[in-house]
């Protein structure tokens, strides 16, 4: 991973063999990555932007990773296989889960590395609230949006189609936005 600053071009990912694009943390000044140091540690990292700190082993077995917007929490795949997640402007941080994968995501808290199973296992889509305290996930075949709290013993059914898409939270968290196919138009 290089970062480009007034200087140039640096390497800021050392020796780390990466798997996976790195997420920029909350404050814009590191990145979580999945990816391979020499010695064979195979996990998460979190990255150092400028280049000061070497990279931070943070839970082992991590080959695709959705962090929280607020750097707390991380979905971890064992595989990139079947999941593509990523982060984007305004701080969404999204998941499509779209084949086999490796098993369903841990929830692994980042401050502690305590990890939790979850049960999203099937093809789908993950959307992380913009305060990092839930939530949002569709089957790809299912009829209903849920929306887990972290720490609700279970989820709410969201009141809206199953055919909607493109999802994004307002910056508050209050609403979700969508498009749909509805009477032949979006």
């Amino acid at each position: 991973v290089a970062a480009l600053d007034g200087g140039g071009w640096r390497c800021v990912s050392g020796d780390l063999a990466v798997r996976y694009d790195p997420q920029p943390t909350a404050d814009r000044r590191g990145a979580w990555m999945c990816g391979t140091d020499p010695a064979g540690r195979q996990g998460l990292w979190k990255l150092d932007l400028s280049g000061e700190k070497a990279p931070v082993f943070i839970a082992p077995d991590a080959g695709c990773i959705l962090v929280s917007p607020d750097d707390s929490q991380a979905f971890v795949w064992k595989s990139e296989e079947g999941v593509y997640a990523t982060s984007w402007g305004g701080g969404q941080r999204f998941a499509q889960i779209y084949g086999k994968t490796s098993g369903p995501p841990e929830l692994v808290d980042l401050r502690t590395g305590e990890r939790r199973a979850t049960e999203l296992a099937t093809a789908g889509t993950l959307l992380w609230s913009p305060d990092g305290t839930s939530y949002v996930w569709k089957e790809a075949k299912g009829e209903a949006w849920f929306r887990w709290k972290l720490g609700a013993p279970k989820p709410e059914t969201l009141p809206f189609p199953a055919e909607v898409r493109r999802q994004s939270w307002s910056p508050d968290g209050k609403k979700l936005a969508f498009v749909g196919d509805f009477d032949g138009g979006e």
